[in-house]
């Protein structure tokens, strides 16, 4: 009897170890299966001037962050609140489909963290007329907006006013350089193909009242006429 009281407790340790193993497994295979389904081409309806991709929630982001959304094997996907199987070129080239070749910059144009692109367009960097789109995300039947799926804008590290307007910055050399995949990056951004663009560059957000790690979402960019 006293061997069995002994074995007790090991016993249950090793079925709370099972059983976390095995949630850890479904969750990681529900995650593959997610990135599985979600679609590797974007969709056009130039009718409505929108673009609109599949992405898969990475519920492993909490922090604040500047990446949005990267390409899936982009060097920064870790590190972006939602992945997708788009990549940057076939993301530009969509955009161009409703919006031209209205970029604000085709060129490698780098600049400081501190430095937005509005700023940079005083000093005459880059093109003026670049296309804008409202972005919405959508999961579960509903439509929600940016400002409803991130919080807490932060700019290294003390609260700033966000904003929520994404501009479509270009940038396809200089992500075809550096390949980090950054489709949407909150603050203006020389690699992302989209990205804020009256905010510096690394303004940072935390995710907010998105689905659970692994689950897909529409992300969806409609141009601003």
């Amino acid at each position: 009897m006293k061997k069995m009281k002994k074995f007790l407790p090991i016993l249950l340790i090793a079925l709370i170890a099972m059983f976390s193993l095995s949630a850890c497994g479904s969750k990681s295979e529900k995650s593959k299966e997610a990135s599985e389904k979600a679609s590797t081409e974007a969709t056009v309806d130039k009718d409505t001037g929108t673009v609109s991709i599949d992405c898969v929630v990475n519920g492993a982001v909490k922090s604040p962050k500047h990446w949005f959304i990267v390409n899936k094997d982009g060097s920064m996907a870790k590190k972006s609140i939602l992945n997708t199987a788009v990549t940057t070129d076939d993301f530009y080239k969509a955009l161009t489909e409703v919006a031209g070749e209205k970029v604000w910059n085709d060129t490698d144009t780098e600049f400081g963290e501190d430095q937005s692109i509005q700023d940079l367009l005083k000093e005459g960097t880059g093109h003026s007329d670049f296309a804008k789109f409202k972005v919405t995300v959508s999961w579960g039947g509903k439509d929600y907006d940016l400002k409803d799926v991130i919080t807490d804008p932060t700019y290294k590290g003390k609260a700033y006013d966000g904003s929520y307007e994404i501009g479509f910055s270009g940038n396809l050399e200089n992500q075809r350089s550096a390949k980090t995949g950054c489709i949407t990056c909150f603050g203006g951004c020389y690699m992302g193909i989209t990205s804020g663009f009256d905010t510096p560059m690394m303004i940072e957000y935390k995710p907010a009242n998105l689905p659970d790690d692994g689950e897909t979402v529409k992300v969806t960019y409609t141009l601003v006429k």
